[in-house]
């Protein structure tokens, strides 16, 4: 019993291995097993057992039987412990882990809920393990496309690891990290890139210049910098010299098949396709697309970034033939896997609406351009500022339309043509625009007063490689 006592301080311990490309929760340090002796004198050590097979499972990225295990170790642990004890907690976050692995952040949000709400029973406001259980909560909000809600937790993470911790602890710079994820995530780079600097600092006075999980943040900041930066900007400087540190590290200390390795050769594919190294984009683009097909499966949502990263590639080469079959690609697996209005799925259909576009392709870009504007006004609602870039993008396909291609296909009113409900849809875009302009300026005069914070831009589109947002642990 005392074993099962000292997991109590430990149950976050489970994290989310390899949460970066698998897109879960929190990843720390394995907690202390029972002997063999103390598992034969406690009747519960079947609980235990089960939860070591299935992070076993987990770590082999077997998620079928993960899943199972994690599950019967949930059922049991309120049968065995009670249904407050912290072994609930432990099972949840397991259980919330490996369905995030397996990209059904849904259903994992459930039991990142309740591990949550059991953190906030027994640990004290401000602690270490109530900021972890945010966290993993918030990032759960956050691959469900459910971003203004994970902003809000993982910022309330932050501030809760601050007091908990310091501000220089490791407890702060994964919370600060994972911040940093979610509005790199929304778009928001530039809040992003602040928050990441400030992660490294942290992690390398911790760490040392030359550990995983360093060489975890600067992949994080270069994949920011080249989203936010230019050809032959110092942002492209230094992200290239950031990710030769990064290769340097993963060589000597990670597995060359393993997710972490995959999320640097992607970001690095990015920057080489930008700089006009195709050759080289193709190389480590093919590499990632390998390690992750292999770890989680050709149509996970992490594998999609890949997949739609080789389609910008060979749109860039010219191989337009190529380049939609990828956008294609991403876009069903994102389709079919987050649905139709989940952010990164929005992103693939405003993609390939603008390929078609570029090609003088109207006919074929106004289907997934209507898509978009659709799933947006399901998502947000008819006046949202995330529907301008989409209305004007749905207004120029169909303003392009010949009057030939204007037919039951096309869709416009009974009394419009397609020119004349672009140009609609065009006015609607600029009237949104100018009211979220005016939201915007009254809120920043009201935070000029002190009572009012200017609000986050609703931007949904992410950058082209998606961020890390835990420390690595054990490889999954």
């Amino acid at each position: 019993m005392e074993e099962l006592k000292q997991r109590k301080t430990n149950w976050l311990a489970l994290g989310l291995l390899a949460a970066v490309a698998i897109g879960g929760g929190l990843a720390l340090r394995s907690p202390r097993r029972p002997s063999p002796q103390a598992r034969e004198a406690d009747p519960r050590r079947i609980w235990l057992e089960t939860v070591e097979a299935a992070e076993a499972c987990a770590a082999k990225g077997n998620s079928r039987d993960a899943i199972r295990l994690a599950e019967q170790a949930a059922a049991l642990a309120p049968q065995l412990f009670g249904p407050d004890h912290m072994a609930n907690a432990e099972a949840c976050t397991l259980l919330g882990r490996v369905l995030s692995d397996a990209a059904r952040y849904g259903d994992a949000g459930e039991f990142y809920q309740r591990a949550l709400a059991l953190a906030q029973q027994h640990f004290p406001p401000s602690s270490v393990e109530l900021a972890a259980a945010a966290g993993n909560f918030g990032l759960n909000l956050m691959n469900q496309g459910r971003y203004d809600e994970a902003n809000t937790l993982l910022i309330k993470a932050r501030e809760i690891a601050v007091a908990a911790s310091g501000t220089d602890s490791e407890a702060t710079a994964l919370a600060t990290n994972n911040l940093a994820v979610c509005k790199n995530r929304q778009g928001d780079c530039m809040a992003a890139a602040p928050l990441y600097e400030e992660t490294l600092r942290i992690r390398r006075d911790l760490a040392g210049p030359a550990s995983p999980v360093v060489a975890e943040t600067m992949s994080n900041l270069a994949a920011n910098l080249v989203t936010i930066g230019k050809q032959g900007s110092p942002e492209y400087t230094r992200a290239k010299t950031l990710y030769r540190r990064v290769f340097a590290i993963r060589d000597r200390l990670l597995p060359a098949d393993s997710l972490e390795a995959s999320n640097s050769l992607t970001g690095m594919a990015a920057l080489a396709r930008e700089e006009g190294d195709f050759e080289t984009a193709d190389r480590l683009s093919f590499e990632a697309l390998a390690i992750r097909a292999n770890r989680l499966g050709y149509d996970h949502p992490t594998t999609t970034v890949t997949i739609d990263g080789l389609g910008k590639l060979r749109d860039k080469q010219g191989d337009f033939a190529e380049a939609e079959a990828f956008y294609k690609e991403a876009l069903a697996y994102r389709g079919r896997r987050l649905g139709l209005e989940h952010p990164r799925t929005l992103e693939s259909l405003d993609t390939l609406a603008a390929f078609y576009a570029a090609q003088k392709r109207p006919g074929d870009a106004e289907k997934p351009a209507r898509e978009a504007v659709a799933a947006r006004e399901r998502a947000y609602g008819q006046e949202d500022r995330r529907l301008v870039a989409p209305l004007k993008l749905l207004a120029g396909v169909l303003e392009s339309l010949p009057p030939a291609d204007n037919t039951a296909d096309s869709k416009p009113s009974d009394t419009k043509s397609a020119a004349e409900e672009g140009k609609s849809l065009r006015e609607r875009a600029e009237t949104i625009a100018a009211a979220a302009a005016k939201a915007d300026e009254e809120a920043a005069t009201n935070a000029e007063k002190g009572l009012n914070e200017k609000p986050d831009a609703k931007a949904d589109r992410a950058p082209d490689e998606e961020p890390v947002p835990a420390k690595p642990a054990p490889a999954a």
